[in-house]
């Protein structure tokens, strides 16, 4: 403790900043150990990322005197390695509009300038992509961008170019952070002008509006438009003029980022007029509001796009990342619905199209260029393939840090650079800036969509002209999160030691070990350096067959662990053929099918585990696992003696895939009593009939429910009926038994809501410390109640809230923390926090922005509370004894997991794979898995 408070002593007198310097004086004066230990017991490594890590105080974390010494040394790096092309040392400066990125560029400066390093500083918030195009076009040694990119508020980061503006890269890094570690020994911290002192002194030049000019004018001459892109000969095309160019609708965001002002000026140039952009989204803010991570690659983050697409009909929606320099794009597909691309989807459909036009627009003579990351799908490659020896598809390790270069070898070379990109959703769509851009790519998507538009077809339609020519690609991600204190090199240690000749019933046709020798790119000559990673290629080996056709053809797995944390990732892809008279579905269904399986091998073989064997029903694992356990066994609640006896219930709802099925309905209102007759512990059976069935005779519409002795109660009846018959009950005190009102209110409010139970585990919470909660869920309102009803239902559930009562309470474990009524929207959003009194007669009280609880929605808060279940419980799940009483239906995992595969089994089948991975990555869920089959399925002899 006395070496960390020394440590910390010796900082406080030379942190530059107020702020640091005043929370770290509490840190000592209280003794806080934790902290101190988190500060100062390391320093931010800087990589060919640069740094990246949480604002706070001391060498661990983003702060000023960090950025200061990491910047001079940079400078003494520099001053080394002389690579400007001028006669002084000159560094490009950028932010973003983070918490603290202008602060920080201005040290930045402050120390260059100090430092006698002329230094040219963007005079406002500037996208990522810009200043790699500054020092690429001005031919400075180096640049900077202080930006943390994707990341959560809490984060910034300091990122560097080096000359010719691509990322740096192994050894130049290390070669700067020996620099940096020389700066930070210094007794002195480095000294560092005002803005003003170096401007008068000549060492500081502001970048304005020109350079953004600069950037737009090169970026429209580098992206040209497309004309006829489709192969279908029964495609009419409309002129390209502005008429058609002012009906294209697009709808953008920039995800509270800095990209807006670039991007619509880019949208306004080549004449798309028809441009809506998120307002809530527009303008740079640190907080990030809307969304839980500013990553257009997360779940959640592109609602407000894509629901501001629907409201105008836009044809595709755009979003970039806070910094820009990333690209997620969505597009209607045949039934009209915005869906979005992923990112290898989007490099496919943009390689192919910039391959198209080079083809006829460069010098014949040229050999044409393009670049793939090792993980990224090798549709790109097998294009080039089909194009001939004139297109060269080159592969790269992972990042740009490595494909920004590999551009510029080959420009280098006399070579045509067409396109790069990383599966990330990261793209370079022309050699403007030798690094991912989102706003070229984001020109190059647009004109791409435009163009298919002109023939009556979409960016779903093109792929599926391109799966059909070269291969249909189904990829896969997966992360296995390992024991804490296991390393990923240990687990890829073990990989190597294994040398299985197959995994699972699937042959390995090659094994090809990155860490033993350069190897040939999957379509090219070019090798990939020495590094930590596995390829596996399934299948039978056939002597027709090289060594690159196997690697451009079998079903690929590659296992790369992560250098920060216990985890290790898995990137996956099938390339499957689609037959001539097959529907695209039905052929993307069957490989999807086929891969899941290859990986789910894998998963296993990886993990350590013994698969589960296959139970003699037919689904997916959820679903099999679903329905050999459905009925989770909460107390026995206190039923009136007039209830009908045991499996005489039955529950009768709309049925939402073909053939029989347990349980499962994703329609609301069905799904919404399902959930209320087990939580009321109603023991009872489902059966799915079609909406025209006789049975409904009166009743009107689905749920409804038939009685032993043969009466039926309607939907309309069903709230009152249950009530009466299997009241929800409380085991506590006498005078907190019974709070049926309120609860039927509660429950009442959930039919003919788009409530899923993913959604019900964020409003009902298990217990946990306070520094880790479920993420607060705000509840919706139906906007049909009137102001009384709605005032009176918020009151109830704040008085549920106040009693620790509710539909779960009387579960071990639980409680109760409701934040609001939910229902069909339009709505407003309101919190239980605020709730007024019910003769409160102030309406503003009320008002909030119009929601609606979608699909996507849940997804989202599904896979968090899969999340935060799983850390929860990860304590616990080792305990064999404690895991018999969750199966058993005695401990709480058993509320949650049923909730969970409810979720996962209700969804359509193609809304399922994000959050089946979600399950398959959390040990304690996958434990549980095996558990359930051991006890229930292998003991009914499935």
């Amino acid at each position: 403790m006395a070496d960390l408070v020394e440590r910390a002593r010796t900082w406080l007198a030379r942190d530059p900043d107020e702020t640091t310097r005043s929370q770290l004086s509490k840190y000592i004066e209280a003794g806080d150990q934790e902290a101190l230990a988190q500060a100062f017991n390391d320093r931010l490594s800087f990589g060919t990322a640069g740094l990246r890590g949480l604002m706070g105080v001391g060498p661990n974390n983003m702060n000023r005197l960090v950025i200061r010494e990491t910047t001079a040394g940079l400078a003494s790096f520099l001053r080394e390695a002389k690579l400007d092309d001028g006669p002084r040392q000159r560094v490009v400066i950028a932010y973003d509009g983070r918490h603290g990125s202008k602060g920080f560029a201005s040290d930045a400066a402050g120390v260059l300038a100090a430092l006698d390093v002329d230094v040219l500083l963007f005079d406002t918030t500037a996208p990522t992509p810009l200043c790699g195009f500054a020092v690429k076009k001005l031919g400075t040694a180096a640049g900077i961008v202080v930006t943390a990119s994707h990341n959560p508020p809490a984060y910034n980061g300091y990122k560097v170019y080096r000359r010719g503006g691509t990322q740096i890269n192994d050894p130049v890094d290390g070669q700067i952070a020996a620099k940096i570690a020389e700066v930070a020994a210094q007794k002195e911290a480095p000294a560092c002008l005002s803005l003003e002192e170096a401007k008068k002194l000549g060492r500081l030049v502001y970048l304005s509006q020109e350079m953004f000019d600069d950037y737009i004018n090169s970026v429209l001459v580098g992206v040209s438009p497309f004309k006829v892109i489709s192969g279908d000969a029964g495609a009419s095309s409309r002129p390209d003029n502005a008429v058609e160019r002012a009906k294209f609708g697009i709808a953008y965001t920039p995800l509270h980022g800095v990209g807006a002002p670039i991007a619509e000026a880019l949208f306004a140039r080549r004449g798309f007029t028809s441009v809506w952009t998120v307002a809530e989204q527009r303008e740079p803010d640190g907080n990030f509001p809307t969304v839980e991570f500013p990553n257009p690659e997360e779940p959640g983050a592109t609602d407000l796009v894509m629901k501001l697409a629907d409201a105008h009909d836009a044809q595709i929606a755009i979003a970039n990342d806070p910094d820009a320099d990333r690209l997620c794009a969505c597009a209607r597909d045949s039934s009209g619905q915005m869906r979005q691309l992923t990112g290898d989807q989007l490099g496919s459909l943009l390689g192919d199209a910039l391959l198209e036009r080079a083809a006829s627009q460069v010098d014949p003579r040229k050999t044409l260029a393009v670049r793939s990351t090792i993980v990224s799908s090798r549709i790109l490659a097998r294009l080039a393939q089909k194009r001939g020896e004139r297109v060269q598809h080159r592969e790269t390790l992972t990042g740009f840090k490595w494909l920004g270069p590999a551009a510029e070898r080959a420009t280098q070379r006399g070579e045509q650079f067409v396109f790069g990109y990383e599966e990330a959703l990261g793209y370079m769509a022309c050699d403007v800036v030798y690094d991912k851009d989102g706003l070229s790519g984001l020109v190059a998507i647009a004109e791409l969509a435009y163009a298919l538009y002109r023939q009556g077809l979409t960016l779903w339609d093109r792929l599926e002209e391109i799966h059909r020519a070269v291969g249909l690609s189904v990829t896969m991600q997966r992360t296995i999160k390992l024991q804490p204190g296991t390393s990923g090199s240990t687990i890829m240690k073990r990989l190597r030691a294994d040398k299985p000749q197959k995994v699972g019933s699937f042959p390995l046709a090659l094994v090809d070990d990155l860490i033993e020798r350069p190897t040939k790119a999957e379509a090219g000559e070019e090798h990939v350096p020495r590094n930590d990673v596995l390829r596996y290629y399934v299948g039978t080996p056939e002597g027709r067959h090289t060594k690159e056709d196997i690697m451009l053809s079998a079903p690929r797995i590659i296992v790369r662990p992560s250098g920060t944390e216990p985890k290790v990732k898995i990137y996956c892809e099938m390339l499957g053929t689609v037959g001539g008279d097959e529907a695209y579905d039905k052929a993307s269904a069957r490989v999807t099918k086929d891969l899941t399986s290859i990986v789910d091998a894998f998963h296993h073989w990886m993990s350590g585990e013994t698969p589960p064997k296959a139970p003699s029903t037919r689904g997916s694992l959820v679903q099999q696992v679903f329905s050999a356990f459905p009925i989770v066994n909460f107390a026995p609640a206190q039923l009136s003696q007039t209830f009908p006896k045991k499996h005489t219930t039955v529950l009768y709802v709309a049925a939402s895939h073909p053939g029989p099925r347990k349980w499962a309905s994703s329609d609301p209102s069905c799904l919404a009593w399902q959930m209320q007759l087990l939580f009321r512990g109603v023991d009872f059976v489902c059966e799915h009939v079609d909406e025209d069935t006789e049975l409904l005779g009166g009743l009107g519409k689905l749920p409804f429910v038939v009685l032993a002795n043969g009466n039926r109660v309607g939907k309309a009846q069903l709230g009152r009926w249950a009530d009466h018959f299997a009241p929800l009950h409380r085991n506590g005190p006498s005078d907190e038994q019974q709070l049926h009102s309120p609860e039927v209110a509660l429950w009442e409010s959930l039919i003919g809501g788009p409530i899923l139970a993913g959604v019900l585990l964020e409003v009902l919470s298990l217990p946990r410390p306070p520094s880790k909660p479920l993420p607060t869920f705000s509840g919706f309102v139906r906007s049909s109640l009137d102001t009384s009803r709605r005032k009176r239902m918020l009151a109830e559930i704040s008085a549920l809230q106040r009693h620790q009562t509710g539909p779960t309470s009387r579960v071990p474990g639980w409680k109760t923390t409701l934040e609001g009524l939910i229902g069909s929207g339009p709505a407003s959003v309101f919190s239980t926090g605020s709730a007024p009194d019910e003769d409160e007669e102030d309406e503003d009280t009320w008002s909030g922005e119009a929601a609606l609880l979608d699909e996507r929605t849940i997804r989202r808060d599904a896979v968090q509370a899969i999340r935060a279940l799983s850390g929860e419980l990860q304590d616990e799940w080792r305990d064999v004894e404690e895991a018999d009483r969750w199966v058993d239906g005695q401990g709480r995992l058993d509320a949650s997991l049923f909730a969970i595969l409810h979720t996962i089994l209700s969804l359509p089948i193609d809304s399922v794979s994000e959050l089946r991975t979600a399950v398959l990555e959390e040990p304690v869920l996958t434990s549980w898995t095996r558990r359930i089959w051991s006890k229930y399925v292998k003991a009914r002899g499935g």
